[in-house]
C-alpha cells in the first residue's frame, strides 16, 4: 500500500509534547535512552543487551530484542518510543519486559527493524 500524502514522523516524548523524527540511531550497550508511554510517562535508563529473546504468553519468540537495565515501565506503555535525549534520534518501540530469576528489566525492537516486522517502508 503506498499513501500519496505521507504521514507526519512526530513521536510524543512526554505528555500532549511531540517532535518531528531528526533521524533513527542503532543503541549500544551502556547508553541512557528514554522512553515515553501512556501509562508511566517519560522514563529513562541503560542498554544492558542488544540482541535477546523472549516469548509472550500465546505468541510466538520474539528476538533481535534490546534489554534495558530495569523495568521502568507498565502495561500501557507497549508501542511508546524509545529515543536518545541528547540526540533526539528515535531508537526503538516498547514491546514489553523480561522477568528473569526476579529481575526485570524494559525490552524494545530497534525502530530500524519497523519495515522489516511489517511490511511497511519508511521513507526519510
Amino acid at each position: 500500500m503506498t499513501i500519496s500524502d505521507g504521514e507526519e514522523d512526530d513521536y510524543y516524548y512526554n505528555w500532549n509534547a511531540s517532535r518531528g523524527l531528526a533521524a533513527i540511531a542503532s543503541p549500544y550497550v551502556g547508553q541512557a535512552l528514554c522512553r515515553f508511554g501512556h501509562a508511566t510517562g517519560q522514563q529513562c535508563d541503560n542498554v544492558d543487551e542488544l540482541s535477546t529473546c523472549i516469548t509472550y504468553p500465546g505468541l510466538p519468540e520474539m528476538c533481535r530484542l534490546v534489554q534495558m537495565n530495569h523495568r521502568e515501565g507498565d502495561s500501557g506503555d507497549s508501542g511508546g518510543p524509545w529515543f536518545d535525549p541528547s540526540t533526539q534520534y528515535a531508537v526503538g518501540i516498547h514491546s514489553g519486559y523480561k522477568n528473569l530469576l526476579g529481575a526485570k528489566s524494559d525490552l524494545f525492537s530497534r525502530i530500524m527493524y519497523a519495515d522489516e516486522a511489517s511490511a511497511v517502508i519508511v521513507l526519510r
